[in-house]
C-alpha cells in the first residue's frame, strides 16, 4: 500500500493569497530540513509512499482541497509553530486518521518541558527530536505495521528512536540517534525534490556540516547531543552546488546553514569548490552563513578564496556576543584570539575603500550592564573597525539552557512577549480565513541590567545601525579614524548632546522608543487574548503593527532625515575635534567638504536618475583608495568639479533590489540590511583638473 506524505516547512506570507518575493515573506530560504527528511524517506520507502513538499501556506491549502495526506510532517521553528499547528488542527478535524509529525529545534531539551510542549499542542501525534531523516523512516515503518492506527501504537507504548509522544498523561521518549556521515544522506536537490522552489524569490539553503562543538546557553545548537561534527564529502558538495547554480536566479543569495563555517581544515577545500562555482556561474552574489568562532587564520583564508572572483561574497565576521569575560563565562563560551582578525581589518583599510568585517552582539545576556554593552560596541567599532555590527535582542528559545525555568529564576530574566516580526497573517485554511501569528519571548533585562537601561542600549544600537553599518558615512568616518579619534565617542556625543538639537532626529528616536516598548507584553496570556481578534492580526499583517523598529527607523533616517544626519554627524565631529585640540582650519575645511561629498554620493531612492555635481579642493577619488583614512594635506588639489551619478549597471542593480524587497520603510530596511551600500553609491568623475 502507498501512503501520501505532505512535508511542510511553512513561512508566514501576510494577508491573502498573493505575495511578492521577500515582501511579507518571513523566511525566504528553501525548506531544506524537510527536504532532507523527504529525500531519505523517498530513497528508503520508494514503493510505500508518494510525497509533496510545501513552503507557502497557500500552496498547502490548495493541496488539501484535493487530498488529505496520510502523513502531515511539519518543521517546527520559533517563527512558524502556530502556523504549522493551525494547518495540523484543520487536517485532524477533517481527517483524524492523518498522522501529524512535527520536528525541528523549537522543542525543549528536558523531558518534563517536552511533556508540557506536547500538552500545549495536543494534536501533534509524534515529535521527532534531533536528526530527523533516519528517525522519520523508522517511525513510519513501525506505524505501517500498525496500519497507521495511532491509538493502538501508543497503547502498546512502541519505542522509536528520537521519537516523543504522549499517551494519556504519560510521556514516552525514544533513544537519541545521530547521523554520523552526511554523505550517506541522499540529496533533496539532485533528486529534484527542491526544483519547485527555484524561481520563487527564495534563497537556496545548503548544509555542509551538522553539529557545533560549543555549548552556548542561548543557542539551541549548544546541546551535548550536537557536539559531534558530521559533514559531506567534497564531491557531494560540488555536485549539489553545481545543480543549484544551474537553476537558481543569479541574484539569489546562498544560505549555508552550518553553525561554524570556515574554521575547519576541510572548509578550505570547500571554499575552492565554491570559488569554482562563482567563476563558472557568477553565483552566488552573497553567502549568508554563521562564521566559525575559532581559527581566525582559516576564517581569513576561506574568505579570501571565495572573494577572489567576486569581492564581498563571504564576509569576515566574529560572533562575539559580548566583549566582557564575565558575561562570556556565564553563557559558557569564550572569544578566541582575534589578533589576526584585527590585523586583517587594518590591512583592508590600505587595500580597499571598504572593510567587510562584521561582528555580532547579544543585548541582555546574564551579567550584562549598559556599560558592558557599550564597551562591546566600542571594541567592535574602534578596535575591530567593523563595517557591520549586528546587535540582537536575547531570544529565550526552546531547546536552550536559558529557557530552563531554573536559569530564568537564577538571573531574574525579565521576559517580555511580542509578536514575531513578520510572522503573522490571515490565511485561507480550508474554507475559512484564519488569523495566525507567532510569539517571541525576549529578555528585556535581568538582575544586572534593567528594562530602561535595555531601552537606552537599543537607542545606541539604532545609532550604530544608521551611522556604522556598511559604512554609509565612510568618507567622513575614515577621516575621524585617521586622526585616531574614537568613532564610538561620536555616537555617544550624538546621543547625549547633538540629536536633541534636531527635531527630525529627536522625533525619530522618540518614535523608535515608542515602537520598541508598545508591542511588549509582560503577560503571555494577555498577548494571546489580543491575538484572538481578527482585526488585531489585520493590523499586524498590514504593517500598522509588528514592524522591525530597528530596520524601519534606520531606513527612515537614511531616506527622510539624510540632511540632518550629515549636519548632526558634522556637529559631533567638530565637538570631538575641539575636545582633543584637533580643530584646525585645515581639518575643519576637509570635514566640511567630506560631509558634502558623502551627501552627494548617497543612494537616494527618490532621485536615482539624478546627476549631482560638487566642487572640491580635495581628491576624494584618491582618498577612497585608502578607505578615506588620509591626511587632508596630501589630498589637496586645485578646485575641481566632480560629477556623481549612477551608471546603468548600478541603476539596474538598485531597481532589481527594490523590486525584490519593496518600497516602504520596513522593506527598504530589510534591503539595506542585505545589500552592499558601497555598490549602490554614485560613481565619481572629475570634470576638470
Amino acid at each position: 500500500m502507498k501512503y501520501t506524505h505532505y512535508f511542510a516547512d511553512l513561512t508566514h506570507t501576510g494577508v491573502g493569497t498573493q505575495w511578492l518575493p521577500r515582501q511579507g515573506v518571513n523566511s525566504y530560504i528553501f525548506p531544506l530540513g524537510i527536504g532532507h527528511v523527504a529525500a531519505y524517506a523517498s530513497k528508503n520507502l520508494p514503493e510505500q509512499m508518494s510525497m509533496e513538499l510545501f513552503k507557502f501556506p497557500e500552496d498547502l491549502n490548495e493541496a488539501l482541497k484535493v487530498k488529505f495526506p496520510d502523513f502531515l510532517s511539519m518543521s517546527n521553528l520559533c517563527f512558524n509553530v502556530n502556523l504549522s499547528y493551525a494547518f495540523a488542527s484543520y487536517v485532524k478535524k477533517k481527517y483524524p486518521k492523518t498522522v501529524v509529525i512535527f520536528g525541528g529545534p523549537n522543542f525543549p531539551t528536558k523531558p518534563v518541558e517536552r511533556k508540557k510542549f506536547l500538552k500545549k499542542y495536543p494534536l501533534i501525534d509524534f515529535y521527532i527530536k534531533w536528526d530527523g531523516e533516519v528517525s522519520y523512516v523508522s517511525l513510519v515503518e513501525k506505524l505501517m505495521k500498525y496500519e497507521l492506527d495511532i491509538t493502538k501504537f501508543k497503547k502498546d507504548k512502541i519505542i522509536s528512536q528520537n521519537c516523543c509522544y504522549l499517551i494519556d498523561d504519560e510521556y514516552i521518549e525514544g533513544p537519541d540517534h545521530r547521523i554520523h556521515d552526511l554523505s550517506e544522506m541522499p540529496s533533496p536537490y539532485t533528486m529534484g525534490l527542491m526544483d519547485k522552489f527555484f524561481g520563487q524569490g527564495l534563497s537556496p539553503a545548503y548544509e555542509i556540516t551538522r553539529g557545533c562543538p560549543y555549548s552556548c546557553t542561548f543557542c539551541n545548537s549548544g546541546h551535548n547531543f550536537k557536539s559531534h561534527i558530521t559533514r559531506k564529502s567534497i564531491e557531494t558538495i560540488r555536485q549539489e552546488l553545481e545543480y543549484i547554480a544551474k537553476r537558481t536566479e543569479k541574484d539569489a543569495e546562498l544560505a549555508i546553514t552550518d553553525d561554524n563555517f570556515g574554521m575547519y581544515k576541510e572548509d578550505v577545500e570547500i571554499c575552492h569548490v565554491i570559488s569554482d562555482i562563482i567563476k563558472k556561474y557568477h553565483w552566488p552574489p552573497y553567502i549568508d552563513v554563521a562564521r566559525g568562532k575559532s581559527q581566525p587564520e582559516r576564517i581569513l583564508e576561506t574568505s579570501e578564496i571565495i572573494n577572489e572572483h567576486q569581492e564581498g561574497t563571504l564576509r569576515v565576521s566574529a560572533s562575539l556576543q559580548s566583549h566582557d569575560t564575565e558575561v562570556l563565562k556565564k553563557i559558557k563560551r569564550k572569544n578566541l584570539a582575534l589578533e589576526k582578525l584585527i590585523a586583517y581589518t587594518k590591512s583592508r583599510q590600505t587595500k580597499n575603500s571598504t572593510n567587510d568585517f562584521h561582528s555580532e552582539f547579544i543585548l541582555g545576556l546574564p551579567g550584562d550592564t549598559i556599560q558592558k554593552h557599550y564597551d562591546s560596541l566600542r571594541y567592535a567599532i574602534d578596535t575591530l573597525q567593523a563595517s557591520r555590527v549586528d546587535m540582537y535582542q536575547l531570544n529565550i528559545l526552546y531547546g536552550t539552557e536559558m529557557h530552563d525555568p531554573e536559569h530564568i529564576e537564577k538571573y531574574k530574566t525579565d521576559i517580555r512577549y511580542r509578536v514575531f516580526v513578520g510572522a503573522h497573517g490571515i490565511y485561507n485554511i480550508g474554507d475559512k480565513q484564519v488569523p495566525c501569528s507567532e510569539i517571541n519571548s525576549i529578555s528585556f533585562g535581568n538582575n544586572t541590567i534593567s528594562f530602561e537601561e535595555t531601552i537606552e542600549c537599543r537607542i545606541m544600537n539604532l545609532l550604530v545601525k544608521i551611522f556604522i553599518d556598511q559604512d554609509p558615512f565612510r568618507e567622513v568616518i575614515g577621516f575621524v579614524r585617521r586622526l585616531n579619534l574614537s568613532v564610538f565617542d561620536l555616537l555617544i556625543t550624538l546621543k547625549e548632546s547633538i540629536i536633541p538639537k534636531y527635531s527630525s532626529l529627536t522625533k525619530l528616536i522618540d518614535d523608535f522608543v515608542e515602537k520598541t516598548k508598545k508591542p511588549l507584553y509582560k503577560d503571555l496570556k494577555e498577548l494571546e487574548a489580543f491575538l484572538l481578534k481578527k482585526e488585531n492580526i489585520e493590523d499586524f499583517a498590514s504593517g500598522k503593527l509588528g514592524e522591525n523598529e530597528l530596520l524601519n527607523c534606520k531606513s527612515k533616517a537614511l531616506i527622510e532625515c539624510i540632511d540632518d544626519l550629515h549636519k548632526a554627524l558634522k556637529d559631533s565631529i567638530l565637538f570631538n575635534l575641539k575636545k582633543h585640540n584637533l580643530l584646525t582650519s585645515e581639518n575643519e575645511d576637509y570635514l566640511n567638504q567630506a560631509i558634502q561629498f558623502s551627501h552627494l554620493r548617497k543612494f537616494d531612492i527618490h532621485s536615482l536618475n539624478k546627476i549631482k555635481y560638487g566642487e572640491f579642493t580635495y581628491d576624494f577619488i584618491r582618498a577612497s583608495e585608502s578607505g578615506y583614512q588620509v591626511d587632508p594635506n596630501q589630498m589637496k588639489i586645485e578646485k575641481t568639479k566632480f560629477k556623481l551619478s549612477h551608471d546603468d549597471k548600478t541603476l539596474d542593480y538598485i531597481k532589481k533590489r527594490i523590486d525584490l524587497y519593496g518600497k516602504d520603510n520596513h522593506q527598504i530596511g530589510k534591503m539595506l540590511q542585505r545589500t552592499n551600500l558601497e555598490v549602490m553609491s554614485r560613481k565619481v568623475y572629475k570634470l576638470n583638473l
